[in-house]
């Protein structure tokens, strides 16, 4: 089964740009610090930090130290998610 084959900030990264992508956040908009994204998601801030990373390089979002992260780009967010689209929706694979 292709679920263990992705690591957790993996499916945290594909999440938030699925997030992004329906527009539950808009571009320009700041989303919760790691702490909180970390409390939603049951992981360390650590795993959230990794996420974001992945996000930043594919100019999903940027990330300002002291200032949060930002929604960037929609169309990125749509790309990021179609490598992944041979795999379900991390919500399909949970309802597995």
């Amino acid at each position: 089964m292709q679920k263990a084959q992705i690591p957790t900030y993996e499916r945290i990264a594909i999440d938030l740009a699925n997030r992004i992508y329906d527009g539950k956040f808009k571009v320009g908009e700041k989303i919760h610090g790691r702490s909180t994204l970390a409390s939603e998601y049951k992981v360390s801030p650590e795993t959230v930090r990794r996420a974001i990373k992945i996000l930043e390089d594919v100019e999903i979002v940027q990330s300002t130290k002291g200032s949060g992260i930002v929604i960037s780009s929609r169309e990125n967010a749509y790309k990021y998610i179609h490598r992944f689209s041979n795999l379900a929706s991390i919500k399909d694979l949970e309802k597995q």
